[in-house]
């Protein structure tokens, strides 16, 4: 299938390293216009009416992946349309697992990735990836993101909760633990927006769904919660994704 022409962000990158040099913050949201205007063709968007929202609110996307197409675009066609600015939590390291050069590609992604978050104020969450990182270490990105939230009334949370780039391309249910953080947000009273981004027709496509309240059977065990929760997310996204 023909594919969209996506712009170059490697310009936009090298800004957020000088930003973390400097100190100074960037608008996600301006760079998102800015670089989303210049793809053709252009961004097709469903749903539009249900982004406006009060905040604060979780925006849950898939973590939509293919040979050759870039991640940060799933970020950047969301952020480009919600009428604010998004602080997404963004895993803070690549593995490049295979490749022989991943002893320097992994430091080197880490210094970009982590001058991405400071430049536009992200949360960092070490990779899901099983083997990589401990469920403390995740926990410590899990508590920054609820901080944000207790600290900003107009925080838009946004999140991928598959975590990771599914084997078959296909949507996967979320690693243990990401339903009762979702939950848990759900209980602080934030609305979540689901979202669905793929490409078809040669565009890239971004639908968003009606928002709602994550809300689970009662009477069950920590592990069963979790994953009513995971199943409740990703019915979401494939509703969205299947109703296209």
């Amino acid at each position: 299938m023909p594919f969209p022409h996506y712009p170059s962000i490697n310009l936009t990158v090298l800004k957020c390293i000088l930003a973390r040099l400097t100190g100074r913050r960037r608008s996600l949201h301006d760079d998102a216009v800015r670089l989303s205007a210049q793809l053709r063709p252009p961004i097709r968007y469903e749903g539009l009416e249900h982004i406006r929202l009060q905040k604060p609110y979780v925006v849950m996307v898939n973590h939509y992946a293919r040979p050759g197409f870039s991640t940060p675009w799933i970020a950047l066609g969301i952020s480009a349309v919600l009428p604010a600015e998004v602080t997404w939590i963004m895993s803070n390291e690549w593995l490049f697992e295979g490749n022989p050069f991943a002893f320097v590609l992994r430091p080197l992604m880490r210094f970009v990735l982590r001058s991405i978050t400071l430049a536009y104020g992200l949360v960092p969450m070490p990779t899901m990836v099983q083997g990589y990182s401990t469920p403390q270490e995740r926990m410590i990105g899990v508590r920054e993101a609820i901080e944000r939230v207790r600290e900003d009334p107009n925080c838009v949370l946004g999140i991928t909760p598959e975590g990771m780039d599914s084997p078959n391309g296909k949507l996967m249910l979320p690693p243990p633990g990401v339903g009762r953080f979702m939950l848990h947000l759900s209980e602080m009273g934030l609305p979540i927006l689901p979202a669905a981004v793929f490409e078809a027709d040669g565009c890239l496509h971004v639908h968003f769904g009606e928002p709602s309240h994550l809300e689970v059977a009662g009477g069950l065990s920590s592990l069963a919660t979790d994953l009513a929760a995971r199943e409740w997310i990703m019915q979401k996204i494939a509703y969205l994704e299947k109703n296209c």
